[in-house]
């Protein structure tokens, strides 16, 4: 059973984002085409009126510089669980 987003998780994406894809970018500085599979963000908002949910993701360097904001469906990310959950 897949448990539902929520507000501050940690994800991976699952597959590669063009940079056309960014709500928000800070990259001037960093010569990129977009942000690569398997990179790690929090989610900062939750769209709930959307169907399906649409999840604002922050992406930030290891400083907490935000780099970029993507909205992604459940579907393009992977939460990082750091403990086991028993059903």
């Amino acid at each position: 059973m897949k448990m539902q987003s929520k507000l501050l998780d940690t994800i991976a994406l699952l597959q590669d984002l063009p940079r056309d894809r960014f709500t928000l970018t800070e990259i001037e500085s960093v010569n990129t085409l977009g942000l690569p599979s398997g990179l790690v963000g929090t989610i900062v908002h939750i769209y709930d009126e959307a169907n399906p949910p649409q999840y604002l993701i922050n992406f930030a360097d290891s400083q907490g510089c935000e780099y970029a904001m993507v909205t992604l469906q459940e579907s393009e990310f992977l939460v990082l669980q750091y403990d086991l959950v028993v059903a």
